[in-house]
């Protein structure tokens, strides 16, 4: 039963190769759920998880021991069949997404003139940057029969990731559909970044797929 199932693990995706014939056909993902679950292939499904950086050049030499232990105990926890891949990203940053969530919205008492001081201080910094940011992300992808079991598994994957990560002194976060299509929208549309809207019920109502409403620029 297990060499069977180690072989079912091992099959390679037969599929037939299809050139693209639109931009749109280069995104590996053929179906995508609410939770940020995609399918990529025949029987095979995908989530993405963002994680913070972890301060390795400052580190000692036994903390970086350390690290290496447990990022190798991290993959070792992946289930059988499961594939990982670590994205390091650069992408320009929104400004307007910087200032709703980064910034302290003023609350009308005393302290409000601190707030304001905060933020001057960050977006002083911020202009005088490259308005570049770069962000870490994991994505795991396995072979499931269904979505549900699929899902089932990669919930219990993301817990791993999270208690292990957070040992490491990171944290990671699940990237639901909105913000992994969000990834694809700011790679292919550069300079466009504060137009994103991503609304998956007005998407299914309307009868786009999820990869003309990233790709095109008109609704």
């Amino acid at each position: 039963m297990r060499m069977k199932t180690l072989k079912m693990y091992a099959k390679p995706d037969k599929e037939r190769y299809r050139p693209a014939r639109k931009v749109q056909d280069i995104i590996p993902i053929r179906k995508i759920w609410a939770d940020g679950i995609c399918q990529v292939g025949k029987d095979q499904y995908s989530k993405v998880w963002r994680c913070s950086d972890i301060n390795y050049q400052m580190a000692s030499d036994d903390d970086r021991e350390l690290f290496n232990a447990q990022y190798q105990a991290l993959l070792n926890s992946l289930e059988s069949g499961c594939f990982a891949k670590v994205t390091v990203m650069n992408r320009r940053m929104d400004r307007a997404q910087f200032e709703r969530d980064v910034l302290l919205e003023e609350q009308g008492d005393s302290n409000d003139v601190y707030r304001r001081e905060l933020n001057d201080v960050l977006l002083e910094e911020t202009n005088g940057g490259t308005g570049i940011v770069q962000e870490r992300y994991i994505t795991v992808s396995l072979r499931r029969k269904t979505v549900e079991e699929a899902r089932r598994a990669l919930q219990r994957i993301g817990a791993a990731l999270f208690a292990r990560l957070n040992d490491m002194g990171s944290y990671c976060e699940e990237l639901d559909a909105g913000e992994r299509c969000r990834i694809l929208h700011d790679f292919f549309r550069e300079g466009e970044e504060s137009s994103y809207h991503f609304d998956l019920a007005e998407m299914q109502e309307q009868g786009y797929d999820f990869r003309d409403y990233i790709i095109k620029t008109e609704r």
